[in-house]
Formats: structure tokens, sequence, C-alpha cells
């Protein structure tokens, strides 16, 4: 289920989640205090962080690269990326999803674009988010 996991740091933030209230988020955090045992919390998701993103990163283009290895002629992405989550624009913006969103598609997943041979983004809630983020 690719597309309930988050491939970058900030997509927990933009759910609300926390490392409080976040499995994935609270053991990452753990794994970086057990290393550094003298660092603030806050020090500790930063560089948490850090490593989510590498490590997502190093996977899933491993992952895009065998496939296009495998398939040359293949075409390969992950539905639901760019993401919306049906974060549909605040009043005064643009329509589609909101600038959290664009700015994380933007700004912490371009390598996705780069590594996928195909995007398959989600609809949203609505039509109307599917043309700010393709």
């Amino acid at each position: 289920d690719w597309e309930a996991w988050p491939f970058t740091w900030s997509r927990f933030g933009l759910s609300g989640f926390t490392p409080a209230n976040s499995v994935y988020m609270n053991t990452s955090v753990e794994l970086v205090l057990a290393d550094h045992p003298t660092w603030s919390p806050a020090k500790a998701e930063v560089e948490a962080g850090r490593r989510w993103d590498v490590a997502a990163r190093t996977f899933i283009e491993a992952t895009l690269n065998t496939l296009h290895t495998l398939r040359p002629r293949g075409k390969f992405g992950f539905f639901g990326w760019p993401d919306c989550d049906g974060h549909l624009t605040a009043d005064g913006e643009s329509l589609g999803c909101s600038n959290d969103f664009r700015t994380m598609n933007d700004r912490d997943l371009g390598w996705l674009w780069n590594a996928s041979s195909a995007l398959f983004p989600s609809t949203c809630a609505s039509l109307l988010c599917l043309h700010e983020i393709l």
C-alpha cells in the first residue's frame, strides 16, 4: 500500500502527525536518541526527518531504477503521488492543492518526479485539484 506510506518526513506534519502520535516518527526519533542520547528531542526529530528522507529516497529510487532496467519500455511511478490528500485550497488561494501540499510536492519530492516515468496522482476530493498537481 505505497500510497499510504509517507515518502517524505514533511508529509507526516501535513496529516497532523507528531512523534507523540506516530509510531513511525516516534521510532525514528528513538533511534536517533539511541545514537545521540544527549540530544534534545527537537534536535533528534530534525535528524530523524533527515534520515527518513534519505532512506525513503534511496529505497524508492532503487526500486524505480530496477523496474526501468527490467522493463525499459515500461512506465513507472506511484499512485497517489503527487499528493494532495483531498486538502483543497483555502479561501483566497487558486483552485487545487493547498499551498502546503504544493510546497511538499515541489520542494521535497522533486527527486521522485525525476525518477518516475509516469505520474499517477489521485484526483483528490474532486477534479478541481488535478490541474494544480500536474
